[in-house]
């Protein structure tokens, strides 16, 4: 389940064969939620009858249109297009065997390329598996994009933002020399600022703060999340509530 830095990860693999998942060794087996294209303007959120860690699966591209939440995880076989407000959040679960963080499985992982399309506002707090490229394309500097977590990707690529772009054309020897005079007081962002460029960063990649807040686990689906571990003969719950009865 879990991967130090210096081990080989060898089963970081697209998942396939995605239908159901048991969460513990003799549990209830759970249907992995199928999807037919995900509708505009959505919420994608776990059932804690059916679907208690909110898994959904997509067996062909998936577009995020509109304002789409998931709450949960979301498995793409192909490419995920996202073209509106798009939030992702995991689910976190117990602890594994002496460890007080929380276990978050992915929150969102395609088989194929991510694309954040122009116009588009995302957060993301979870772990991205993006199997092949991962693009921010061109967009307005004042529209945000937001993931804390993990990013996993063969190859990231983030466009240019507006209007910076622009002074691609402007003569940076020039801007620089008349910033000189300013140069002990004002930095050179904040000085071009000034002068209608946005220089906040709006495209942030971080991780959790602690970095060890959450132990992020890949699952082949094939197993149970939980295992019983080597040194102890099962799974041991803490009882929250005792009810007798029908009600």
């Amino acid at each position: 389940m879990y991967r130090s830095a210096d081990e080989t990860a060898s089963d970081w693999a697209a998942p396939t064969g995605l239908d159901t998942y048991q969460i513990y060794p003799g549990g209830p087996v759970y249907e992995i939620t199928d999807l037919d294209g995900i509708p505009e303007n959505t919420s994608l959120e776990p059932d804690a009858i059916t679907n208690p860690l909110g898994l959904y699966h997509q067996a062909d591209d998936c577009t995020l249109q509109g304002a789409v939440s998931v709450r949960g995880t979301l498995l793409c076989d192909k490419k995920v297009t996202i073209l509106g407000t798009a939030q992702f959040q995991s689910v976190d679960m117990p602890a594994l065997y002496g460890s007080t963080a929380p276990v978050r499985l992915p929150v969102l992982s395609t088989g194929d390329d991510l694309f954040v399309e122009p116009g588009s506002v995302t957060a993301i707090q979870g772990l991205v598996a993006v199997f092949d490229e991962f693009h921010i394309k061109k967009s307005p500097a004042t529209l945000p994009f937001s993931l804390t977590g993990r990013l996993v990707t063969k190859r990231l690529y983030i466009k240019e933002r507006q209007p910076w772009e622009a002074l691609s054309t402007t003569d940076w020897n020039s801007l620089y020399i008349q910033w000189i005079p300013r140069a002990a007081t004002t930095p050179f962002p904040v000085w071009l600022a000034e002068r209608g460029y946005d220089f906040v960063p709006r495209i942030t990649i971080m991780p959790d703060d602690p970095v060890d807040r959450y132990r992020y686990v890949w699952n082949n689906w094939n197993n149970p999340v939980y295992v019983p571990h080597d040194d102890d003969d099962g799974l041991h719950w803490e009882m929250l509530k005792w009810n007798e009865g029908t009600n």
